[in-house]
């Protein structure tokens, strides 16, 4: 009964001053509760190299290097637990590419180093993560010159384990640009034809049992007279991301969205604006793992060669109502 009687103050106290205007956030990190151990575990603390946050302009996200001595530097893929970073490398060749990565110790980031995987001798591009930290997905180029989709898994630091995505793309195309996946793992890539009659198109392979299916076009996106490339799917796949160049563009190459319908089919794409756009080529468009910011390629006045800008994503017109 004592205990019972105990309960009921406590209860009453929290009825009286639950709701007082003390936080209980870390002004750092916020904190959440295991449901089953009743332990706090920290969220995510995505610092972004401690670069200064973009609000409604767009703003160059600063790499080592990525406005010097490389023609081309992607955007940067943090991992779900944000103590990673990968980005494409590209230092003259559009086929001699590389992936270079950051990692966070203790706070601390550490210099930047060329990824290098036991077994691989061609080249490597296009980082994407989807849930998580410990599995990368990569594009792959051979000496061969044959391209393939690849996942790699991080053990004890060392990403082994090799395994090679079995889409079956037709013989006659191969994959090109980068490429992004769903939580629900349908993959969605751009298909280029071998004999070079038709412009690159955007496809995507639905994955089943294990399986990914045939590539399917997705023809509201495509048919332009510059080809569609690089896409970015949404987690939910509510919307996609892609460039191309057709008569609507600002510039040489611009960045367009186009959202999905209650019915479950993409609509009409339009374009970012020149928010994020301009008379430049602005490419491969992707959201932080946050899904706060969004991150682009492009080639301004101030760069010597391409390299990463980025904005909140909440701050471009055509997301505010989204």
């Amino acid at each position: 009964m004592k205990k019972l009687i105990f309960i009921l103050i406590v209860m009453l106290f929290m009825s009286l001053f639950g709701c007082s205007e003390v936080s209980t956030q870390d002004p750092i990190t916020d904190i959440i509760i295991d449901p089953i151990d009743d332990e706090p575990i920290d969220q995510v603390n995505f610092d972004y190299l401690n670069q200064t946050l973009p609000t409604n302009m767009v703003s160059r996200f600063s790499m080592s290097n990525a406005n010097v001595s490389w023609f081309w530097n992607g955007p940067p893929v943090f991992s779900p637990d944000g103590k990673q970073v990968y980005w494409s490398k590209i230092y003259s060749s559009w086929d001699e590419s590389e992936i270079w990565y950051k990692t966070k110790i203790n706070d601390n980031w550490s210099t930047e180093k060329k990824l290098t995987i036991d077994g691989l001798t061609g080249y490597l591009s296009c980082p994407v993560f989807v849930d998580n930290s410990d599995e990368l997905y990569f594009k792959y180029l051979s000496l061969q010159m044959e391209v393939t989709i690849m996942k790699a898994t991080r053990i004890e630091n060392v990403w082994t384990n090799l395994e090679t995505l079995n889409i079956p793309v037709p013989s006659e195309y191969t994959i090109d640009g980068r490429f992004s996946i769903a939580e629900n793992r349908n993959i969605y890539i751009t298909l280029l034809a071998k004999s070079g009659m038709e412009h690159m198109k955007i496809y995507y392979s639905e994955y089943n049992n294990g399986q990914y299916g045939i590539p399917q076009a997705i023809d509201i996106l495509n048919g332009t007279t510059f080809g569609s490339g690089s896409p970015y799917i949404a987690k939910d796949e509510s919307f996609i991301l892609y460039d191309s160049g057709p008569t609507s563009s600002y510039g040489v190459q611009d960045i367009y969205v186009s959202f999905k319908d209650e019915s479950g089919y993409f609509t009409r794409p339009i374009n970012l604006g020149n928010q994020i756009n301009s008379i430049e080529e602005e490419n491969s468009a992707i959201i932080s793992e946050d899904g706060k910011y969004l991150f682009f390629t492009s080639k301004r006045d101030d760069d010597v060669f391409y390299t990463p800008y980025w904005i909140k994503l909440d701050e471009i017109e055509v997301f505010k109502s989204k």
